[in-house]
């Protein structure tokens, strides 16, 4: 590549002359949007090599150039591989990283690049608006910069879609960053009204509570998690309980309160399906004691519950082999749920679990229609193999070659797998 002189207009058509070669009939293709990123990607390079030499004014201006000229592209490409995003991306971090490094006198000149750039209407609807408003954010150290950014977040979080709609994520990011403003400038006052008066996006209630811990008015915090569970509740937000939960269990370990750590591990474990939460609530009994709660547990949560799969994974915890294969046989009609407690039934119990694989097997193949779920099933025959049962697997090879023979597709990914072996 031949060194452009270091301003901002060459770089930006160093990098669309890349665009306008992929650029076809006003649109750039899958394909396309794999080369027309390159341009971009060798000055990504060269910016980092100058932030390493302490050039951050320089680096600054090529990521300035990336942003404004790919960011209008990506409008009318195919980046489903998303190698035109992931470049934007990489240029959005080179500006919070280099912005840091910068005199005072830049980064009030970048503060106003940054507002100004922004506002124009090819960030809407893409993330990296804010992420340009979150680095102005964070250069905002005086009362003139908290107005002019306080005046173009509260335009942004008023502002209506095509549909003359305003958007409540777009009206809580703007809250967020005047909090970061509020609390970075010390300004705690404004900050708690602001807070107070949001309680109702998931994000603000979530800088209230860590405030509240952090300030250790633990039950102010208590009570916000409390109401935001409640609201949770009334919404149907349900996804959000866990971040409520989550406050809660730490600050049942601040207080060092064992009956709120074994209720909110508990409600946690129930509600994520995560391990970490099951160790800690194990910890807090004593082995007498947790063999009894254990099977209250066991009653109060779902036997079946996707993705958690909470049984099976208490089952495995415990080292309980032959309730966790009495349960997998309860669903062994889908064979990619056998194969996920392979390792662990393999071992204890290979006859039955081989016995299974030819059930399921056999129901997945019947149910399979095109050559992709034939590439599927038929590599997990493999496993049925590890089970060290080979007449099992000679059966099952026996029965699909007779009963699919029409099936060509099929044919060939079986012998893919088994080859001459049976």
């Amino acid at each position: 590549m031949e060194k452009p002189r270091n301003i901002k207009s060459d770089y930006r058509q160093y990098i669309r002359s890349y665009i306008n070669q992929e650029k076809k009939h006003g649109f750039i293709g899958y394909w396309g949007s794999l080369r027309a990123s390159g341009g971009a990607e060798e000055l990504i390079d060269r910016a980092v090599s100058l932030a390493r030499e302490t050039k951050y004014s320089e680096a600054l201006t090529i990521y300035q150039a990336i942003i404004e000229t790919l960011v209008p592209a990506i409008q009318y490409a195919d980046d489903s591989n998303g190698t035109i995003g992931n470049a934007i991306n990489i240029a959005i971090e080179g500006l919070q990283t280099c912005s840091a490094s910068i005199t005072p006198g830049e980064k009030t000149n970048f503060f106003k690049y940054l507002v100004k750039e922004a506002v124009k209407k090819q960030y809407q609807g893409w993330d990296w608006e804010f992420d340009l408003l979150r680095i102005a954010a964070e250069l905002t150290d005086n009362d003139r910069k908290t107005r002019v950014l306080f005046d173009l977040l509260d335009k942004t979080a008023i502002r209506k879609n095509d549909k003359g709609i305003t958007s409540d994520f777009t009206y809580e990011n703007a809250v967020k960053l005047k909090c970061l403003v509020l609390k970075k400038r010390g300004l705690i006052p404004d900050l708690k009204t602001l807070i107070r008066n949001n309680l109702n996006f998931t994000a603000i209630r979530e800088i209230a509570i860590q405030d509240a811990i952090d300030m250790k008015e633990l039950e102010e915090a208590k009570f916000l998690a409390l109401r935001g569970i409640k609201l949770a509740g009334q919404k149907k937000l349900y996804g959000n309980k866990s971040t409520w939960l989550k406050f809660l269990l730490e600050i049942a370990r601040k207080e060092s309160n064992i009956e709120d750590i074994r209720k909110y591990s508990r409600l946690l474990f129930i509600d994520t399906g995560d391990m970490q939460y099951y160790e800690e609530l194990r910890q807090h009994f004593s082995d007498s004691e947790w063999a009894v709660y254990l099977q209250e547990l066991l009653k109060e949560t779902p036997a079946i519950r996707y993705p958690q799969d909470i049984h099976e994974k208490i089952y495995i915890r415990e080292e309980n082999w032959e309730t966790l294969l009495l349960f997998v046989q309860k669903r062994m009609d889908n064979v990619y749920y056998i194969t996920k407690y392979h390792d662990y039934l393999v071992k204890h119990f290979p006859k039955e679990l081989s016995e299974m694989y030819g059930l399921a097997l056999r129901k997945a193949i019947k149910d399979a229609r095109n050559r992709n779920e034939y590439s599927r099933v038929c590599p997990l025959i493999r496993k049925m193999e590890e089970c060290g049962f080979k007449e099992n697997v000679k059966d099952l090879v026996e029965w699909v070659r007779k009963t699919y023979s029409f099936r060509t597709a099929l044919q060939d990914e079986l012998s893919k797998i088994v080859k001459n072996r049976y």
